[in-house]
């Protein structure tokens, strides 16, 4: 985690309301993983604003942030251009784990109690996520420095599948272009006119899947009306809470492994300040609260209580 100045290259609107930063910075590029996200301050404003990284190509140097407004940081954010300066702290929080997507594995990597790459100690009751690579190693991509992640996403048991919601979509993007394409893709909206990054999952060679609330753009519903009945190992959602518990029922009732990215409101990014509490189960079912900065915004399924969710 290192704070970088990030020159924006290309700024455009997408759908009303939501915009597209391409941003030149090279070493944050190089350590993104998909699931991260960058903490952006913005001259006027107190707070940093937490924002989903939507793709870094580390050959390029560049860092892609598909953003909406929803208040008066991101509108700020929104008004600036070409040739400007982001002051950015990241990339924060864990990462969806291409690797123990396809492999169904079931605990965090590293290990608990080992080392993680800043130094710390993972803490086996926060950090054991299906799916999620906790603290991932600075150093750890391949080739070029893009993500790793084996050629197929289709195990023997059935293919991995990608759920986004609204805003939940761009950091599902990021997981798909690290499984090559080779996944579902249900993409949810409100409209037509909300819909964004449709094209760039099915240019990836994923089967995408569109339900929007209502009926201008594919399937008229929710996500859960375009899922499969069988045929899913493995799913990683990203979106509001609705839709993820939704996801984690359906995921529960099959046995299907099951990672969610939790979206919260955040101040400090690091876990120091509480603001992004969530409610969480130990292994053996008690409670606990930890946070969506620190200790995700990744999560198993399973491991979230969702009654105590926050919509």
């Amino acid at each position: 985690m290192d704070t970088h100045l990030a020159k924006i290259q290309t700024a455009r609107a997408i759908a009303p309301g939501i915009y597209d930063f391409t941003l030149s910075a090279p070493q944050l590029a190089k350590e993104a993983r998909p699931g991260q996200f960058v903490h952006i301050r913005l001259p006027g404003h107190t707070l940093r604003r937490p924002i989903s990284i939507c793709s870094a190509s580390a050959a390029e140097g560049t860092v892609r942030l598909v953003f909406a407004v929803r208040g008066e940081g991101t509108r700020a954010l929104a008004a600036m251009g070409r040739e400007e300066t982001l002051d950015l702290l990241g990339p924060l929080g864990n990462s969806f784990d291409p690797e123990s997507i396809l492999s169904k594995c079931g605990s965090c990597r590293p290990e608990a109690g080992s080392a993680c790459g800043d130094g710390a100690v993972c803490d086996p009751e926060l950090a054991r996520n299906k799916f999620a690579s906790v603290h991932p190693e600075a150093g750890s991509a391949c080739g070029d420095g893009d993500v790793c992640a084996p050629e197929k996403s289709r195990s023997a048991d059935g293919r991995v599948m990608l759920v986004g919601g609204g805003i939940g979509v761009p950091p599902m993007l990021f997981l798909a272009q690290a499984l090559h394409g080779d996944c579902i893709a249900v993409l949810g909206f409100r409209s037509a006119e909300s819909a964004i990054l449709a094209e760039e999952f099915r240019a990836l060679g994923c089967d995408t899947r569109i339900a929007t609330e209502d009926g201008s753009l594919g399937e008229k519903g929710f996500v859960t009306d375009c899922f499969p009945q069988s045929g899913i190992s493995a799913i990683a959602a990203c979106g509001p809470v609705p839709m993820l518990r939704a996801v984690a029922s359906y995921a529960k009732a099959r046995a299907i492994p099951c990672a969610v990215s939790l979206e919260a409101r955040m101040a400090c990014g690091v876990g120091a300040c509480l603001g992004c509490a969530c409610s969480l189960l130990r292994e053996d079912g008690t409670a606990y609260y930890g946070h969506v900065c620190k200790d995700g915004p990744v999560f198993d399924a399973a491991r979230v209580a969702w009654e105590g969710a926050q919509a």
